[in-house]
């Protein structure tokens, strides 16, 4: 059996990785080694990879967490195969994900061996992924990586690498897929962790701001919010601001939620809805639209603001 990475192992390799690669070590340096993010070797976890094919990761979740609780937390694939067309495009599979799933669910009930892919090596499992329909390499490579816990297994197809390899190695550009997998050579034999590495700096939002994001812009809505709201505390303004999609930030201002959206980019009000449903917000409160030489911009409102800042508050809200 391959040995998977374990809360030990990773912290090794994020020490040999940073003693090798000067990025990754300021990244290490400023964030911290990043999570092992592992996660469970099953069929839900192959049918959540499904949902995150192309869309948003927060997307996927909600869609995930609503497929949970229509199978009562069990998600197995008998459970699976009991549901409809309809309810299962209620949940927020498309016709061909939705296919996806019943493939992979049909393929379990007749004898794939999922519990046997933890013997098998790197590429044999991809192999043997990537023979059902719906299961390309991105979601095998992440499946190895994650749920099977392999450390020298690199992403091919992952934008937020490339994206995040663009900032923390000063690129001009963002690298292609082939010119970041060759990068990735460099990193063997723990391509898996160097993929943590970057992704757990892009998420804590160095990434984003680095590669030219409207930082400036968003930062000044998300103040704006918190000088409508009265949310400032000792002189400066309560919270976080954290960057979650191309341009847009989130921050935490006292009970408040601010998401700060560039129009047309990043977030749409569905992925909001998403994330309201998801559970991970607590519920739109407010909407404040404005703008400036660049374009309109957006500002959503989460949590529940007291009635004296809600009255405070200019423009189009609820």
């Amino acid at each position: 059996m391959v040995r998977a990475l374990t809360r030990r192992t990773l912290l090794v390799a994020v020490r040999e990785l940073a003693e090798t690669d000067p990025a990754l070590a300021a990244s290490v340096e400023r964030y911290g080694p990043p999570p092992l993010w592992a996660r469970e070797p099953s069929f839900a976890t192959l049918v959540h990879l499904i949902l995150e094919q192309q869309v948003s990761l927060a997307s996927a979740k909600a869609a995930f967490d609503r497929l949970g609780a229509a199978l009562a937390g069990d998600v197995v694939p008998n459970g699976f195969l009991e549901l409809s067309g309809a309810e299962l495009r209620a949940i927020g599979f498309s016709r061909q994900k939705a296919g996806y799933a019943r493939d992979l669910a049909t393929a379990l009930a007749d004898g794939f061996d999922l519990e046997g892919l933890e013997s098998l090596s790197d590429d044999q499992v991809r192999a043997d992924l990537m023979g059902l329909r719906g299961i390309g390499r991105w979601t095998a490579d992440i499946y190895l990586l994650m749920a099977l816990g392999r450390p020298d297994i690199w992403p091919i197809g992952d934008i937020a690498l490339a994206s995040a390899s663009q900032a923390a190695h000063g690129l001009p550009t963002r690298p292609t897929q082939e010119e970041l997998a060759l990068r990735a050579e460099g990193w063997r034999p723990w391509r898996a962790v160097a993929a943590r590495i970057l992704w757990h700096g892009y998420l804590s939002g160095e990434s984003y701001w680095a590669a030219g994001r409207p930082h400036a812009v968003v930062a000044r809505l998300v103040r704006e919010a918190a000088r409508v709201l009265g949310l400032y505390h000792e002189g400066r303004q309560a919270g976080f601001c954290r960057a979650v999609s191309d341009g847009v930030a989130i921050a935490y201002l006292a009970d408040v939620y601010v998401l700060a959206e560039h129009r047309g980019r990043g977030l749409g009000l569905e992925m909001v809805r998403e994330m309201v449903e998801g559970g991970s917000l607590a519920g739109v409160r407010w909407v404040l639209h404005t703008g400036d030489a660049h374009g309109m911009y957006r500002l959503v409102g989460f949590g529940d603001p007291s009635p004296r800042t809600m009255e405070r508050l200019p423009g189009d809200h609820r």
